[in-house]
């Protein structure tokens, strides 16, 4: 029970989030990134871009946590993939801001 309550809580954390950020275009709170040095054309496109990989990669990462006592490989398998989603917003944004 408790571990669905920590799920639902980080889920919604991530939800409003990523709302805020696609909303206001606020590039601050990412991390690792130069706020700065992004090129005003792309501000939308990044803060679309890491609205989209933050819920879809922490959708991956909860269900890992889920599934974790009742199929140990899936849970692994879905934890790479989230890590992946969250990793490919980075290879992106560099592609982009090039």
């Amino acid at each position: 029970m408790f571990d669905i309550v920590i799920s639902i809580s980080c889920f919604l954390v991530s939800i409003l989030l990523a709302i805020y950020v696609a909303y206001s275009k606020n590039l601050k709170i990412i991390a690792s990134i130069d706020h700065e040095k992004v090129r005003p054309e792309n501000k939308n496109k990044i803060a679309y871009l890491f609205s989209i990989c933050l819920v879809l990669g922490t959708i991956f990462i909860i269900s890992s946590g889920l599934l974790h006592d009742y199929n140990f490989y899936l849970s692994i398998l879905l934890f790479v993939v989230g890590f992946a989603i969250l990793v490919l917003f980075y290879i992106i944004f560099l592609k982009l801001n090039k």
